[in-house]
């Protein structure tokens, strides 16, 4: 059963959260297989069909080694680096990443370069700009439709402001 089915319980919760957190060490941290990790542990490789993204050997549609190379890298080291202006566009009801991450990498950015980097959070839409009534919507990816003009609206008003484009 898929997390966004079900209705925890404050004990579930924590149970659930520590069997992730093992679960993700042993994937991303350690590079193991799902099926290795429930070949070792079979509860703890019923985490997999637990999450939200995963099919087979791969999670959101990518394979597994993707993630795991993902994880190895210094991302943030990268965004120290960048010698651009940054546009970091966040939908306001995105349940994959948060509004501190995108944040996080415009603090970098300007860090490095003061004034490099804008955070423009697009209301009503989620991480792949599909808009919702509501957060819950969002998670359930339900009732959605896609909204790429107040995205494409949001870079070309910043494309305008940092120069590249006439407004």
């Amino acid at each position: 059963m898929r997390s966004s089915s079900v209705t925890w319980t404050p004990a579930q919760l924590a149970s659930e959260v520590s069997a992730r957190a093992a679960f993700l060490v042993r994937y991303l941290i350690q590079g193991e297989s799902p099926t290795t990790i429930a070949a070792s542990d079979p509860e703890l490789g019923k985490v997999w069909s637990r999450m939200v993204g995963t099919s087979g050997e791969t999670q959101y549609g990518r394979p597994l080694a993707f993630h795991q190379q993902a994880q190895r890298q210094n991302w943030t080291g990268a965004w120290a680096r960048v010698h651009a202006p940054v546009l970091v566009l966040y939908g306001e009801l995105d349940w994959f990443e948060t509004r501190d991450s995108a944040a996080l990498i415009v603090d970098v950015v300007n860090r490095a370069r003061p004034g490099a980097a804008t955070l423009t959070v697009v209301p009503g839409l989620d991480h792949h700009f599909v808009r919702y009534t509501n957060r819950r919507d969002a998670y359930r990816e339900t009732g959605g439709t896609v909204a790429a003009d107040p995205v494409v609206e949001a870079m070309l008003a910043w494309l305008a402001r940092i120069g590249v484009r006439r407004p």
